[in-house]
């Protein structure tokens, strides 16, 4: 599609008439910066021989680049970023957005605005966080809610959270105004609303007025954290809130859990590359063993177990799940919510239940880290994750934590963890420049040697030989940085990962 041509298609889509962005502009934003892109992907020397070339090809910049250049669409994404200023993506859904009358482009689906770069075909690049203005039906824009019901512009929130695959909302006190973010997978937080100082404590005791009808939650207590639920039947998902007072207003995080359908998403669905596929797959089927996944929260550590969990064929297998809370559930399993016992106290259960596979959803003491080890090397297949920085580190610190309880010495612990453990996986889930998310993980599937440095407690040897394979966390984000999948802000950032 020509330039010509999707100007008029623009216009075409516009709302009425007056919302329709005049030619002249479209044609300053499409070649405003053009010769600087061409420069960063061939050179200064080669610039004026490549732009000659794309005019006498008659083909447009963005056709011409990928197809015969052969320019990658995630390097060609990460130049324009660079060069505009903003971190784009690139969309090929141009009949799902108009131009209106102040140049921003508009999603109808979403009615988020964005400021935008139209390539010279039915392509066009929309910054992957940047929401220059939100406008809905309830007709409020960020930092004017007004008197509209804030419980609805909540359940709005929500919504959209639900459409962009957002876990998390944020609700922060500010001074004299109140603050919702999307805190967004891969890092970072971006505003979605701001209200009222008197708006925002509003919302936050509406919240605890609600929760308290579901949970423990006092709806008068502000002067300490309190942890609460909401049940959301009409959206089919449980709200999980933490409230804690601050020094300029109350503040919520609230994560969303999906309670309505079953955890469906395969291993290839997520991202990971093939080989580690065909790893795990392996070792999901195994009668026993335990099997370890680390990494900070968020990064997608309970979504690979799952996953797993599919591999072993949930109908046939008995596998209990111990969970808090229960996240996404898994058809043809059982899956308990700790609440009025412990991670350790449900393992011991879980044992005389006769289970293929027990998942413990996390190792927070020595008592579960001991009670863990034994579930694995009595004959179940025993899933677990714990905070760490890698996949060594996880393997240190789940040991430490068993020998915390002195039922057993150090050696017999690191000599059952040698014996038992299948692999240890260690995982972060990366933006790249398409803004997809991947999760890259480091993981250790323990030979005959690296069980006996186990047994030896030789971690720091352990880091080497996985520096030796290049299998590191910080070495496979580095490789994602040359490419140029990922932005030099996003390597830098997981730089200090380990």
């Amino acid at each position: 599609m020509k330039v010509l041509d999707l100007i008029l298609r623009l216009r075409k889509n516009r709302e009425d008439e007056e919302s329709a962005v005049p030619v002249m502009r479209v044609q300053q934003s499409l070649y405003e910066k053009p010769r600087r892109v061409i420069e960063l992907l061939f050179g200064p020397e080669q610039a004026d021989s490549i732009i000659d070339e794309i005019i006498k090809s008659g083909k447009d910049r963005y056709s011409y680049l990928t197809m015969e250049r052969g320019v990658k669409e995630e390097r060609l994404v990460q130049v324009y970023s660079e060069v505009y200023g903003n971190q784009y993506v690139l969309s090929l859904e141009g009949d799902d957005y108009f131009v209106d009358r102040d140049g921003y482009l508009v999603d109808r689906r979403t009615g988020f605005k964005y400021h935008y770069l139209p390539m010279d075909k039915d392509v066009i690049l929309v910054p992957k966080s940047v929401y220059m203005r939100k406008v809905n039906e309830s007709g409020y824009e960020e930092g004017a809610v007004g008197e509209g019901d804030l419980w609805k512009v909540f359940m709005d929130t929500v919504r959209r959270a639900l459409a962009g695959a957002v876990n998390d909302i944020l609700i922060e006190g500010q001074g004299s105004v109140y603050k919702v973010f999307y805190k967004l997978l891969g890092g970072g937080k971006v505003s979605v609303l701001t209200l009222t100082a008197k708006e925002g404590q509003q919302l936050v005791q509406m919240l605890k007025n609600r929760a308290s009808e579901y949970s423990e939650v006092m709806a008068n207590v502000d002067d300490r954290p309190q942890s609460g639920r909401i049940e959301i039947g009409e959206l089919g998902v449980e709200l999980r809130l933490e409230f804690q007072p601050a020094v300029e207003g109350e503040s919520v995080a609230v994560r969303i859990f999906n309670i309505a359908g079953y955890f469906n998403k395969r291993l290839e669905e997520l991202g990971y590359e093939k080989e580690f596929i065909e790893k795990v797959r392996r070792l999901a089927i195994r009668k026993n063993g335990l099997i370890l996944v680390s990494g900070s929260t968020g990064q997608g550590k309970s979504t690979l177990i799952k996953s797993m969990l599919l591999e072993a064929n949930p109908e046939k297998r008995r596998i209990i799940l111990l969970e808090d809370p229960v996240e996404m559930k898994v058809k043809g399993t059982i899956q308990m919510p700790i609440g009025k016992f412990s991670f350790a106290d449900g393992v011991r259960s879980c044992m005389r239940a006769v289970p293929d596979i027990i998942v413990v959803g996390e190792t927070r003491d020595g008592e579960t880290a001991k009670n863990t080890i034994d579930a694995a090397m009595s004959g179940h297949l025993t899933y677990t994750t714990i905070h760490a920085n890698d996949c060594v580190g996880a393997i240190e610190r789940f040991i430490l934590k068993a020998i915390e309880t002195g039922e057993m010495s150090a050696e017999d612990v690191r000599f059952n963890m040698s014996s038992t453990l299948l692999i240890s996986v260690n995982q972060v889930l990366v933006r790249l420049v398409n803004g997809k998310l991947k999760p890259v993980v480091e993981y250790l599937i323990p030979d005959h040697e690296e069980r006996i440095l186990i047994r030896e407690g030789r971690f720091e040897e352990l880091r080497e030989r996985l520096k030796e394979r290049g299998m590191t966390l910080n070495q496979q984000i580095e490789k994602l940085y040359r490419e140029g999948l990922i932005t030099e802000e996003q390597y830098l950032s997981y730089s200090g990962v380990q």
